[in-house]
C-alpha cells in the first residue's frame, strides 16, 4: 500500500466541489478511501506560492493510474462546456483546477517528515509527461476524460456531472 496525496488548487475557489470529484472519482475507479484532507501551501507555476487543498488516500492503485485519473478530472472537452466559459483563445480543453498527484512510499509519519523536511515536491510529483505515450497533450487529455468516463457506471457518472454543473454554474454568474 502507498499513500497518495492529491493537491487540487482552483483559481476559481471551487475547493468543496472539486474535492468531492476528487474523493467521488477515487472511491469508485482506485477502490481508495479517504484518509485526510488539508490545506497546503504548494508552489505554483513562476515559483508563487498558493493554498491548496491535499487529499491524502491509501491504495493499491497505481500512482500513474491515479494521475490518468486526475487528468481526466482537470480536463474535459469544450463540448461540455457552456457557451459563456469557452476560452476565447484557441484552447481545445476547459481545466476545472489543477491537480497533482504524489507517490509517497513508506509509513504516513516518515512521509510527513520528508514533506516537512522540505523535500522538493517535483521529486515525488508525477506529471503528465510521465504517463503520456505518443498522443498530443490535447489529444491525451481529452482520452484520459473518455476513459474517466467510460469507468463510472451511471449513478456517479450522475454525481460527477451534477459538480460540475455547480463549478459551471458558479463561473457563469462571476463573468456575468
Amino acid at each position: 500500500m502507498a499513500h497518495i496525496y492529491i493537491d487540487c488548487f482552483d483559481a476559481n475557489g471551487f475547493y468543496e466541489e472539486n474535492y468531492k470529484r476528487i474523493v467521488l472519482v477515487m472511491a469508485k475507479l482506485a477502490e481508495s478511501k479517504p484518509l485526510e484532507r488539508e490545506w497546503v501551501s504548494s508552489q505554483a507555476v513562476g515559483g508563487t506560492w498558493a493554498r491548496s487543498i491535499r487529499c491524502v488516500f491509501k491504495t493499491d492503485t497505481d500512482a500513474r493510474r491515479i494521475k490518468e485519473l486526475m487528468v481526466g478530472l482537470e480536463y474535459c472537452s469544450l463540448d461540455e462546456v457552456p457557451d459563456v466559459l469557452r476560452p476565447k483563445s484557441g484552447s481545445e480543453v476547459f481545466r476545472f483546477a489543477d491537480i497533482d498527484v504524489l507517490e509517497i512510499i513508506g509509513t504516513e509519519n516518515s512521509a510527513r517528515r520528508r514533506l516537512a523536511g522540505r523535500l522538493k515536491v517535483s521529486d515525488k510529483k508525477i506529471g503528465i509527461g510521465d504517463i503520456r505515450e505518443g498522443d498530443s497533450d490535447t489529444d491525451f487529455m481529452l482520452s484520459c476524460r473518455r476513459n474517466l468516463i467510460e469507468g463510472l457506471d451511471e449513478e456517479t457518472l450522475r454525481e460527477l456531472y451534477d459538480l460540475e454543473k455547480m463549478i459551471f454554474k458558479g463561473l457563469s454568474r462571476s463573468i456575468l
